[in-house]
């Protein structure tokens, strides 16, 4: 057992490898940031809360440029939320469903141009509503994504991560 241990343990030598080591300067001590250094104030809005609004997990918040508050929740609710700058609750966008104006698993939001964008990921499309939660468009992709954004008018960025997307595959690999 003991020559079995000394066997295990020992090692072999080791190769000599070419390898250059950089040195990252980091901060020598621990420096602090102050909150106050970043923003002037902090203001806690308290959401309203009714049968219609009702939020379990916040995945994603995007602020409009009049101040309203989009509010994502994939999971628990499986909805985009609407609150306006006061946290009074306006309107639900979209639904869960079959139809061409509903999605199946709502996975991310974006905004752009008065326009709320949701990726469905159990369909492969993105559904276009107003800022009103009127639908507008449907638009079918062939791959999985886990976020998006939209970046102009029909233009959308994917974050892909490493899923087997087969229209991306490259030399056996997929783009992250």
């Amino acid at each position: 057992l003991l020559a079995f241990l000394l066997g295990a343990c020992s090692s072999s030598p080791k190769e000599d490898y070419n390898i250059d080591n950089i040195v990252l300067q980091l901060s020598e001590t621990d420096s602090k940031i102050n909150l106050s250094e970043l923003v002037d104030s902090i203001v806690y809005i308290p959401l309203e809360t009714n049968e219609q609004s009702l939020l379990g997990d916040i995945d994603r918040i995007i602020v409009t440029e009049n101040g309203d508050y989009l509010i994502a929740d994939k999971e628990t609710a499986s909805g985009v939320f609407v609150f306006d700058s006061k946290g009074h609750f306006l309107q639900k966008i979209g639904k869960r469903g079959s139809s061409p104006s509903e999605y199946v698993k709502l996975e991310d939001m974006s905004y752009y141009n008065q326009s709320v964008y949701i990726w469905d990921s159990g369909s492969r499309k993105i559904l276009e509503y107003s800022l009103y939660g009127e639908w507008k468009n449907s638009y079918n992709f062939n791959y999985m994504a886990y976020s998006f954004s939209c970046v102009g008018d029909n233009e959308f960025v994917f974050y892909c991560d490493y899923v087997p997307n087969k229209e991306l595959l490259k030399d056996n690999g997929y783009p992250n």
